[in-house]
């Protein structure tokens, strides 16, 4: 069986391994950062909302400060 041979199954590892730190990377570096930056844009443009968030407005707050 071909799945279970060692040379195949080091280079599917090898592959997999590469692509999820790739994945990782791009979230990191353009993905988070870009949902930091929208949710502060957000933040100026409509204050009150924080207000009615209750229990989560200075954890909120503290997420803007960052």
């Amino acid at each position: 069986m071909p799945q279970l041979d060692i040379v195949t199954f080091f280079k599917q590892y090898i592959w997999t391994l590469i692509v999820l730190f790739f994945l990782l990377t791009l979230l990191l570096t353009v993905i988070l950062p870009l949902i930091k930056r929208g949710s502060k844009i957000r933040l100026i443009f409509f204050p009150s909302k924080i207000e009615t968030m209750g229990a989560n407005a200075p954890l909120i707050r503290k997420f803007a400060q960052l």
